[in-house]
């Protein structure tokens, strides 16, 4: 419940950050 809320609190921050890191790494691949 406790990690649900957070995501749901903040999630364009962690998507940004998350997001990001996964393109980066797509596009080195």
């Amino acid at each position: 419940m406790h990690s649900e809320g957070m995501k749901i609190a903040r999630p364009r921050q962690l998507y940004t950050g998350y997001e990001q890191r996964d393109f980066k790494s797509d596009l080195k691949r």
